[in-house]
């Protein structure tokens, strides 16, 4: 979370966050000690898997998610089991659907089924646009782009009617690069200013100038 909030500089330049904030704390959680014990690790390449996920640096996510997949260690609470399953699976999509790999598909669509269920057994309330958020996710990876559309709007509803700030804009940070990659730039755009604005309403400004940034360079190349 303080790497969404913070300076963009402190996401894009490992060395210049270390000269500012001194050793990055989720390095500290990186050392052999902290790694032997299976709940500690599984956070430490989550959290790493998550940064890399938001920020889209897919080389260090897939590393991150490839360890974190290897590790066996459980979550305690349903909360936070199913808070990392969620973007478990949106990862798991992305890199399924970046790579035609199938293993990562089904990881995606099982993380995807998980979620729907938690919707009728655990509450709608918390769980209902993260359902159709991976739906959506799920559809653009089986080349059904017509479903796929109104999912992504039916978890930026869903998101905020039930005060997910964070992830209607991330519903909305995904449906403008889904629209982005289908060849619908304009549309993208749209999508892209719309998140950036629920970004910064939740203080990630980080993150927020950062899709600033990449949206400026897509319409300058219009």
């Amino acid at each position: 979370v303080s790497r969404m909030i913070g300076h963009p500089k402190s996401i894009l330049s490992n060395s210049e966050a270390d000269s500012d904030r001194g050793v990055d704390q989720m390095e500290k959680l990186g050392s052999d000690h902290w790694l032997d014990n299976p709940f500690h690790s599984k956070a430490h390449y989550f959290n790493k898997m998550y940064i890399g996920f938001m920020f889209r640096n897919y080389s260090d996510m897939k590393s991150a998610a490839e360890k974190y997949s290897n590790k066996a260690g459980a979550w305690i609470f349903i909360f936070s089991s199913s808070y990392q399953l969620f973007y478990e699976g949106l990862i798991s999509l992305w890199i399924g659907r970046n790579e035609e790999d199938n293993e990562w598909i089904a990881k995606g669509k099982n993380a995807c089924r998980a979620i729907e269920s938690l919707v009728e057994t655990a509450s709608k309330w918390n769980f209902e646009h993260k359902s159709m958020l991976l739906q959506a996710e799920e559809q653009y990876c089986d080349g059904n782009l017509e479903h796929a559309e109104p999912l992504y709007d039916s978890a930026v509803l869903s998101a905020r009617q039930h005060h997910f700030l964070n992830e209607e804009a991330l519903a909305l940070e995904l449906a403008g690069r889904f629209y982005l990659k289908t060849g619908r730039k304009k549309r993208s755009i749209t999508y892209f200013s719309q998140a950036i604005e629920k970004y910064h309403e939740w203080e990630a400004s980080a993150k927020a100038v950062i899709l600033e940034k990449y949206m400026e360079e897509l319409v300058a190349a219009s």
